[in-house]
């Protein structure tokens, strides 16, 4: 495509898009490319192919289900990324496909958080994540299930490519209509999402259901998830499982954060095979928030504790019968 030809004119060919692109393909290679350990955590409605054969993958059908309505809530929930920081720190980067959202961070030692006991905070609030949302997909007649999983990422390729990289222009006599086509996106290829192994293992782990003992409403996850987490949390918090279906998170000898598991999985694909503990319950404690807080995770319990209805007297907060 090209506007007024002239001796001033851009050439796609020489835009800082297509040098950031042939950088990433002369580091790809000589193999010079960096990975990065990092966490994933994939949350993910169950119900919804059904749900769109009933619909005969009609989207204004499948809307009036309240499905559509309920993609809405779990992104407004689930979609905001949990930790941002200035860089070099890690921040969360978030990106949903259809009834999934993924969520991932990069690890980059003990260092790299100005308070490991963020590292806690950011564990519990993506466990409640799954808590406060596994309820409200019930009720609205679906499942929901995660799995947080760890691994490595590698960037290979540019994160986007605009119409810059498709049009001769002269930048001195541009039209409106020019400056959107430039401003356009025409691909998304999010850094941290180009190749990342804890993505692969939670979609993996979370897609072969429950023939290979993921069950719906559940929330799981993989051993990798937490070796990953040691490096970050370096010698600053101790990850200790205490033999009694118990993964506890030590600073000192101050107990912080535990979770709790009811079975262990040897999960093994054709492709994966690695151990995922299927959770039932997680507890904040004192030291870290100043009071213990418990948190079940059996589907059952969180309707229970969802479904009551509680009022605000002299007496303190008390449930209504």
């Amino acid at each position: 495509m090209s506007e007024n030809k002239n001796e001033e004119m851009k050439e796609p060919h020489l835009t800082e898009e297509q040098w950031e692109m042939q950088k990433f393909r002369i580091f790809a290679q000589k193999k010079n490319l960096k990975s990065v350990d990092s966490l994933c955590f994939w949350y993910d409605i169950t119900g919804f192919g059904k749900a769109l054969s009933d619909c005969n993958w009609n989207l204004e059908k499948l809307q009036e289900t309240g499905l559509i309505n309920l993609l809405s809530s779990v992104y407004i929930s689930a979609g905001s990324p949990k930790i941002v920081q200035f860089p070099p720190n890690p921040s969360e980067h978030v990106l949903a496909l259809n009834d999934g959202i993924a969520k991932t961070i990069d690890v980059l030692g003990a260092d790299s958080m100005y308070d490991p006991k963020l590292w806690m905070y950011y564990l519990r609030d993506n466990l409640c994540v799954h808590y406060f949302l596994v309820g409200q997909a019930r009720s609205a007649g679906f499942g929901f299930r995660s799995v947080f999983a760890g691994g490595e990422r590698i960037q290979y390729a540019p994160v986007k490519i605009t119409g810059q990289s498709f049009l001769h222009y002269n930048p001195e006599c541009i039209t409106e209509k020019t400056k959107d086509f430039l401003k356009q996106e025409f691909v998304y290829y999010p850094a941290e999402f180009q190749m990342n192994t804890a993505f692969s293992r939670a979609f993996i782990i979370e897609s072969k259901g429950s023939h290979f003992g993921i069950s719906k409403d559940r929330i799981y996850i993989e051993e990798r998830f937490f070796e990953i987490l040691k490096t970050a949390l370096g010698n600053y918090i101790k990850i200790v499982d205490n033999g009694e279906n118990k993964i506890e998170f030590f600073s000192k000898d101050s107990l912080l954060f535990d979770i709790s598991y009811d079975k262990g999985i040897d999960f093994k694909s054709e492709n994966l095979a690695c151990k995922v503990f299927q959770l039932s319950a997680f507890a904040v404690h004192n030291a870290l928030e100043g009071e213990t807080t418990e948190f079940p995770l059996l589907p059952e319990l969180i309707d229970q504790i969802q479904n009551k209805r509680w009022a605000i007297t002299k007496e303190g907060v008390r449930e209504i019968e």
